[in-house]
């Protein structure tokens, strides 16, 4: 398992990512440091901007 959140964005090209959805509210991690937006792999530590 990757932790996104915590190792940055992909380096891929976000217009090559397919989005099937986010898995990070699901993680440990995301509910243990009250992390917001996901799609880190994507956007970065920031996440995705809504």
């Amino acid at each position: 398992m990757m932790l996104f959140c915590s190792r940055g964005a992909s380096t891929v090209p976000k217009e090559q990512i397919k989005d099937n959805g986010c898995s990070c509210p699901g993680c440990g991690v995301f509910a243990k440091y009250e992390l917001e937006g996901g799609w880190f792999c994507i956007y970065g530590k920031e996440g995705k901007k809504v």
